[in-house]
């Protein structure tokens, strides 16, 4: 018997974040791209929130555009609340599957599931039409109600690796 990872395994963003004594977030709207930021880093939603807002031009309770500005984020290792993060957008045939139809090849968009099933392993934000998740071994990070949405077409996605962390230095006066 194997130990795999259910293809469609699924947490609640709100939840991992423990999102209903945020302050910040309960005044929040169209934050997807801030959850998936910082349920994809282990960072706060608050760190998340300030990240989104320097890199990717958020302004409170209005959504942004990840993959238009991704290349803000793509260029060095960043810092994200305490950690240090690089992020590396997918290419074009991560994100598609190749069909063979009478002799003519297609390249279609993968979906959320297609996706997952070929990235089991690591962690993911990935985009789908106005919407931005978590994939994170295997398992979707999400708003409530979008589990039921495995279909949807994967249009973009940021492959997110922790590099280390900042500590705080305390000085040392002997």
């Amino acid at each position: 018997m194997t130990n795999q990872i259910k293809p469609l395994s699924y947490a609640y963003s709100q939840e991992v974040l423990n999102l209903a004594t945020n302050e910040l977030a309960q005044k929040e709207t169209n934050d997807c791209v801030v959850k998936a930021i910082a349920t994809a880093t282990g960072t706060s939603y608050n760190d998340a929130h300030d990240f989104a807002k320097n890199y990717l031009m958020r302004k409170d309770r209005d959504g942004t555009h990840l993959d238009t500005f991704s290349p803000n984020i793509c260029k060095e290792e960043m810092n994200v609340g305490k950690k240090k993060v690089s992020f590396d957008k997918l290419s074009k045939k991560r994100i598609t599957n190749r069909y063979k139809v009478k002799g003519e090849i297609f390249d279609r968009q993968k979906t959320v599931k297609s996706f997952i099933k070929d990235n089991q392993k690591g962690t993911f934000i990935v985009t789908v039409a106005k919407h931005a998740l978590t994939v994170k071994d295997g398992m979707i990070i999400d708003n409530v109600g979008e589990e039921y949405r495995p279909t949807r077409k994967v249009q973009g996605a940021l492959q997110v690796n922790i590099t280390g962390s900042i500590e705080a230095t305390q000085l040392s006066l002997f």
